[in-house]
């Protein structure tokens, strides 16, 4: 069902950049089927050495929020996916599909073609969420979790703002049109950015003559309906592994009480707080960088 390098092809690519080859490794996409409809997920990958970074981005984000995992790690192997509807993934046929149980099988099917036995996991929003599955389905294919600005209670306030914007904005004109309308949106929960044509070029993309959100529009749908419920069981599935949580200082979504009850309950969970910052961390930061590149060396 799926799509997958064979094991000697991809022994060849790691052999060649662990052994000091001066040729960097280029980003290759693939594609891997759903098994339903002919949709497909996009996994962006880059070969390196030492066990693979895993990039699993938020509700309307894609593989590019995490370009800077590539500077970061230089060496290490770096998978960022789409999830379907985002990205180079395929819309699917059916909205009622967007969901994270859905997400999750997909990541899981995924994870069953691939030889590595054990993945560092970065997971922003959403992405997190679906971190603590894959820790209570495959605890064995982890190593270490980042866990973005997401906690197992999600604060009203702040899903309510997303389910606000989520399939309203755009298109634009042109990029300009787009980093203005970005900024502006963006602007208060994220008053250290600096880069803004790099946060518009990872949350848009040009199509049909026009600057689009990059995400099926039809995924608002299932950011509808009552509160989301705690989540706590799904998150005592990381229990043991280790975990740096990261909080924006400014998050409506992820407050300060949830945080310390996720580092009592694990008590080898470490935290960074992110200054002036909401939701969620762009994890350009500085201290972001420093902290994710000391909890994730090899």
């Amino acid at each position: 069902m799926g799509h997958t390098k064979s094991a000697s092809t991809f022994g060849s690519i790691m052999g060649a950049v662990c052994l000091g080859s001066t040729a960097m490794p280029t980003v290759e996409r693939t594609f891997f089927a759903l098994g339903r409809a002919g949709a497909r997920m996009a996994i962006h990958e880059r070969a390196g050495c030492g066990v693979p970074i895993l990039c699993i981005p938020g509700l309307t984000r894609n593989h590019r929020d995490f370009d800077g995992i590539l500077q970061m790690f230089p060496s290490r192997p770096v998978i960022r996916v789409d999830l379907c509807g985002r990205g180079d993934s395929d819309w699917d046929s059916d909205p009622a599909r967007y969901t994270p149980a859905v997400y999750l099988a997909d990541l899981t099917a995924w994870l069953a073609t691939r030889a590595e036995p054990q993945f560092d996991v970065i997971g922003t929003s959403l992405g997190g969420i679906l971190t603590m599955g894959l820790a209570s389905q495959l605890p064995q294919r982890l190593r270490r979790l980042v866990i973005n600005d997401i906690g197992p209670v999600i604060e009203a306030a702040g899903i309510d703002a997303i389910r606000a914007r989520v399939g309203e904005g755009g298109p634009f004109v042109n990029w300009a049109e787009a980093i203005d309308e970005v900024r502006a949106a963006q602007l208060p929960a994220h008053p250290r950015e600096t880069d803004w044509p790099r946060f518009a070029r990872a949350l848009c993309r040009a199509r049909d003559s026009q600057i689009v959100f990059d995400y099926d529009p039809a995924i608002s749908q299932q950011t509808r309906g009552a509160e989301i419920e705690p989540f706590w069981p799904l998150y005592q599935s990381t229990i043991g592994l280790a975990v740096l949580i990261i909080r924006g200082e400014c998050s409506d979504l992820f407050s300060p009480s949830t945080l310390a009850r996720m580092l009592q309950l694990n008590p080898v969970a470490e935290a960074l707080i992110v200054a002036q910052t909401g939701h969620a961390p762009t994890l350009y930061e500085p201290e972001c960088v420093a902290a994710m590149g000391q909890f994730l060396a090899d």
